[in-house]
């Protein structure tokens, strides 16, 4: 399952002219697969068929909690809901250690057993999983698919370690629901994936990974309040850990290449401009760069193919124009206030957007800022589009306010590593963060989990950097740590320092 970690070191793309095979760099990854002994012969090729399904499924990104253990679970994953125009959460629930161990792992597991897990959705001991685990996807592998899988998660080495429990409410406890679940959101449309004859087979290859192990729509196709993927809006976009996971369908692709969509999975190339960031970062580095390019290339040709059932029109007066690009593409965070976007219409939270200046907002939006991808994601729109969506989101908070001149934007500040953030944690950060001196939370400490859910990545950015205008909220770090001397940069690395030694489950190295 992807999580949607998701994130994204730049790798460089080098062709063969004469093979045609793609060169890739050394990538830092959250979580190292580990050596496998794959023996000879048919086991062999079977184990490496299985390693191969495992790293397009991304299950590493789940069920590893550290570098050192894959696969050996304790990786926290908080789903959310929308529900009156909010994304509410719905608990932590914690990834199992899929290792063999025989006491904490599936070591005691039957081929049968695995199959009915990764395809039915049902224990062993006959309770049903909760659809955070992707077996809704998962059910489109075949009998030879999940052989493999379970040869190769046999073969990996196991690791003892006690599974935690989920951090749910009491209704969600109640397993047996997920039976009526089921009965609505999967059994219609489980099975195995049947290829369809009027198509390539490069296009059938793309459905198949899309549709089953690669699971995409658990992160691009928007959810229902029950937590099932609204299928009629496939692919169409939603939010995971308060990034935006844009449109994919081929109607919002048409522009694109499937040259470029490769490059977006190999080197974290937006085809807007800007780079991949969030999640899908993590589900590059972790999955999407271990697959064969042609099989890159078949995912590309079958999301292009795919439609939305209601596309954007641009066509109209300026306002209906701005109007219609907010609601497809920048609804799904502006709209619910996810990953600490300021919510339309909320005059306090777009305060300091407003006296930082147009020209600054029309440049982070056109390039991308933090958690906002490049253009909102949106490939059909030009520079102007965006600008013109940028009044209209402001003409909702602003109407008769002058806007002040922006300060000059100067070059993007460089960017740092963990080492980097560390060493400003430790200049200036724990003066407070290292013994909680004025009631600031420690380094470490789990409730940070719960301010990254309040505020979301980008609003504990904001509550350090003190952006020109921007109104602080409880909990509000003192205005740039009281470092003088540290740029935008360096207390953006030391954010992501804090973080990824306190809230389990994401590698915000990328982020």
């Amino acid at each position: 399952m992807t999580k949607v970690n998701y994130i994204f070191c730049v790798i460089f793309l080098i062709s063969n002219a004469l093979s045609g095979e793609v060169v890739r760099n050394p990538v830092e990854h959250w979580a190292e697969y580990p050596k496998v002994d794959y023996g000879t012969g048919d086991s062999k090729s079977l184990i490496e068929k299985g390693e191969y399904l495992v790293k397009a499924s991304d299950c590493i990104a789940c069920h590893s909690n550290d570098v050192e253990h894959p696969f050996a679970g304790g990786n926290a994953v908080r789903p959310t809901i929308p529900f009156l125009g909010m994304q509410i959460p719905i608990g932590t629930f914690y990834s199992p250690n899929i290792t063999p161990d025989k006491k904490t792992g599936i070591g005691n597991w039957t081929l049968k057993e695995f199959d009915r897990a990764m395809r039915h959705g049902v224990a062993p001991d006959g309770s049903q999983y909760y659809p955070v685990f992707p077996y809704v996807w998962f059910t489109k592998l075949s009998d030879d698919d999940i052989k493999a899988m379970y040869a190769y998660m046999m073969h990996i080495p196991a690791v003892e370690r006690e599974n935690k429990p989920h951090d749910i409410p009491l209704l969600v406890q109640w397993r047996f629901l997920m039976l009526g679940w089921k009965l609505l959101f999967f059994y219609p449309f489980d099975g195995e994936f049947k290829p369809d004859p009027n198509q390539s087979d490069e296009w059938n290859r793309g459905a198949f990974l899309v549709e089953g192990p690669a699971h995409c729509g658990m992160c691009h196709t928007p959810v229902t309040m029950f937590g099932s993927p609204q299928r009629d809006m496939a692919y169409t976009g939603s939010v995971i850990d308060g990034y935006a996971a844009p449109n994919i369908t081929g109607t919002s692709l048409k522009k694109v290449s499937v040259d470029e969509l490769v490059r977006v999975f190999l080197y974290d190339e937006l085809p807007g401009g800007g780079r991949v960031k969030g999640p899908m970062r993590e589900v590059n580095h972790d999955s999407l760069v271990y697959l064969d390019q042609k099989d890159l290339e078949a995912i590309s040709v079958y999301l292009k193919s795919t439609v939305d059932p209601k596309p954007l029109s641009l066509s109209g007066s300026g306002a209906q124009k701005a109007a219609a690009i907010y609601n497809k593409y920048c609804v799904n965070c502006h709209g619910a206030g996810a990953g600490g976007a300021p919510r339309f219409g909320d005059v306090t939270g777009w305060q300091g957007i407003i006296q930082q200046g147009k020209e600054a907002t029309y440049t982070h939006a056109i390039k991308g800022y933090n958690s906002m991808p490049a253009m909102g994601s949106c490939a059909d729109c030009t520079d102007d589009d965006i600008k013109l969506t940028v009044d209209y989101m402001l003409s909702a908070v602003d109407n008769d306010a002058e806007v002040v001149s922006s300060r000059p934007l100067g070059n993007t500040p460089p960017e740092y590593t963990l080492e980097d953030g560390k060493v400003v944690f430790e200049e200036v950060c724990a003066t407070c963060h290292q013994d909680g001196t004025l009631s600031a939370l420690k380094l470490g400490d789990p409730k940070w989990a719960s301010v990254l859910d309040d505020k979301g990545f980008f609003g504990m950015l904001n509550g350090v950097i003190h952006p020109q205008g921007y109104t602080s909220r409880k909990g509000d770090c003192v205005k740039r740590g009281a470092c003088k001397t540290c740029d935008d940069g360096q207390l953006i690395a030391a954010v992501k320092y804090i973080i990824n030694e306190s809230v389990e489950g994401v590698n915000y190295v990328l982020w």
